[in-house]
């Protein structure tokens, strides 16, 4: 039996369900002499060499009450202190963001490209402050031990921090993009055009998006039962008439496509190409011969031809010549 005073070693490499932070907390306890300090033997090598950095960093802190020194401290550990003054922020959402993005499965180089800061600091953040990589399989400690009870009791909008995290561990870093910037697979405009048509998909995939955060965002209970039924019907209805919008453009694209291919008239001669030789197609048609004659039919004989009528005297046409052009030579 364990004595009244004893506690479980919550900060120690051997407890599956350790903190995140574990590492700076071992490192912290070392400091104020509550933990013993780093041991390759129950830390790991790596651990452990984590661990005697961040004891430096906190005895070094300690001593630089100085403008000058924590400009000193920060040239010196620039990795630690920044990753540790974003550990400490309560304003700066990207730390939000990097939590995430490690639940998501993305690497640290990925993290860094989003959030502007440098590799190796990512990578310090991730190992002192956020060490949860070799758990990421075990998803219930994440859910239950990172997230935590909300997930449970409804997660509103305003928990961005944990939507993110639930989001990103179960869809990954492409939907968790999709939650921080606001935009589903945005359709740029190429021109003022395509501008409608972009709102049209934007305020679709939006609903669509929202709709997903509602879902989870409300506990189901006796008093919510019949608001999720009304609520899941009107998605469903959204869903289906989206559906119709997002092939709105594609069956004008076809329809377009299947017109230019009815008209009576085309431009230019038809060839195919042979061995990688390209060669003039012979007429098809009775339309398709006038084509390389100097005869321009008129609107009447087009339709007429067009519709499988012959027209009078066709050879007559055909045989018809300009007249060559006068001398200019007296």
């Amino acid at each position: 039996m364990l004595a009244s005073t004893d506690t479980p070693l919550e900060h120690s490499f051997m407890n599956a369900n350790r903190p995140a932070d574990w590492k700076w907390r071992r490192a912290l306890g070392a400091v104020a002499g509550t933990e013993p300090g780093p041991s390759r033997r129950w830390d790991k090598d790596v651990n452990a060499g984590w661990i005697k950095r961040a004891i430096q960093f906190i005895e070094k802190n300690a001593a630089a009450t100085t403008v000058a020194a924590r400009y000193d401290l920060a040239h010196k550990y620039p990795d630690i202190y920044w990753a540790h003054a974003l550990f400490i922020s309560t304003t700066n959402i990207l730390r939000y963001s990097i939590e995430a993005h490690v639940l998501a499965g993305s690497t640290n180089t990925d993290i860094a490209m989003r959030t502007n800061y440098a590799h190796t600091m990512i990578d310090t953040f991730c190992n002192l402050f956020f060490d949860v990589r070799d758990r990421l399989d075990c998803k219930q400690w994440v859910v239950h031990s990172i997230i935590g009870v909300s997930v449970h009791n409804g997660l509103a909008e305003r928990q961005f921090d944990l939507l993110w995290k639930l989001y990103g561990l179960m869809m990954g870093p492409h939907m968790l993009d999709a939650l921080e910037l606001k935009f589903v697979n945005p359709n740029r405009p190429t021109s003022s055009d395509s501008v409608g048509t972009a709102i049209e998909d934007d305020v679709v995939s939006t609903m669509k998006l929202k709709a997903s955060l509602a879902a989870k965002g409300v506990s189901a209970n006796n008093s919510t039962y019949g608001m999720l039924l009304d609520r899941f019907i009107g998605f469903v209805e959204i869903e289906r008439n989206s559906d119709t919008q997002g092939q709105a453009q594609s069956s004008i694209l076809q329809t377009v496509e299947s017109m230019l291919n009815k008209l009576p008239f085309k431009v230019g001669l038809t060839t195919e190409r042979i061995g990688g030789r390209v060669r003039v197609m012979k007429p098809r048609t009775q339309l398709e011969e006038f084509d390389h004659t100097p005869v321009e039919l008129t609107y009447a004989e087009t339709l007429q031809t067009a519709a499988g009528h012959s027209l009078i005297n066709p050879e007559r046409l055909k045989s018809m010549r300009f007249p060559d052009p006068p001398s200019s030579t007296p």
